[in-house]
């Protein structure tokens, strides 16, 4: 990353940050946080988030997805129509009260095969998510503000086919972020944000919010050190043979991968 980075984070969050949302859930007596994308395909409207997520939010008593607008969904305005196995932990909800205004599209993702093959050197990574610490609870009202920051492959594991492992340290000057302070906050409640990747900001070329895409999901971390998060092209690969959510939308795929 450049002294650039910083403004490629911010004309990422004001693109984007609309289009996620946050789960609340109950785990024994405490409230639990996590993230979920809208995703517009043929019409219909999904969130994207990880199976662990889904399915403890499904289980609970006391569950509610509230919209960066405020705007709230509870369990009879969804249904549950897909998730993964456990260890690629994924899942797709359909909304069938409620159609978000900022949602992902298809042409929003690219797949990419084989993360330890692929060509990183001058590509970053940005997510955008909720974490706990960024959360104002009242009576009866739930306001999110985002996490939005940009981050670099961590070394220390190495990627592979299914799984990016990406920085999450705890020095700010390591990575951009929108964290007024002078550390991260712990990362639960990230788990389902989406992964993008995006090329560097050059002064010589023309940059937009197209050259950042959607490769991955949030589906673990380590707090100290790295982020973990599932290859996207398993979101695809069921969708495309069980679902037809796809048909006559594009999907970029590295081929050189």
């Amino acid at each position: 990353m450049n002294e650039l980075s910083a403004i490629v984070q911010n004309i990422l969050k004001e693109r984007y940050s609309k289009n996620i949302c946050a789960f609340f859930y109950k785990s024994l007596r405490n409230e639990i946080v996590a993230t979920g994308n809208f995703l517009n395909v043929n019409g219909k409207s999904y969130v994207v988030t990880c199976k662990h997520v889904a399915e403890k939010f499904f289980d609970s008593k006391e569950a509610v997805l509230v919209t960066v607008n405020k705007e709230k969904l509870f369990k009879n305005d969804l249904k549950y129509v897909w998730n993964s196995n456990n260890a690629i932990d994924l899942a797709l909800i359909e909304i069938t009260q409620y159609c978000s205004e900022s949602t992902f599209l298809i042409e929003d993702f690219e797949v990419i095969n084989d993360f330890s093959i692929y060509p990183f050197e001058k590509e970053d990574f940005y997510l955008c998510g909720v974490v706990a610490e960024y959360v104002e609870v009242k009576p009866k009202k739930r306001t999110i503000q985002p996490l939005s920051i940009l981050t670099t492959l961590y070394q220390d594991k190495i990627s592979n086919d299914k799984y990016l492992y990406c920085s999450y340290p705890k020095k700010i000057n390591e990575i951009i972020t929108t964290h007024p302070s002078g550390q991260l906050p712990e990362s639960g409640g990230l788990s389902g944000s989406f992964i993008f990747k995006v090329h560097g900001f050059e002064l010589e070329k023309l940059w937009h919010t197209g050259n950042a895409k959607v490769i991955a999901i949030l589906t673990a971390s380590d707090n100290a050190n790295y982020l973990k998060c599932t290859n996207i092209r398993f979101l695809i690969n069921e969708f495309e043979k069980n679902y037809n959510l796809f048909d006559n939308q594009t999907i970029s795929n590295s081929k050189s991968t």
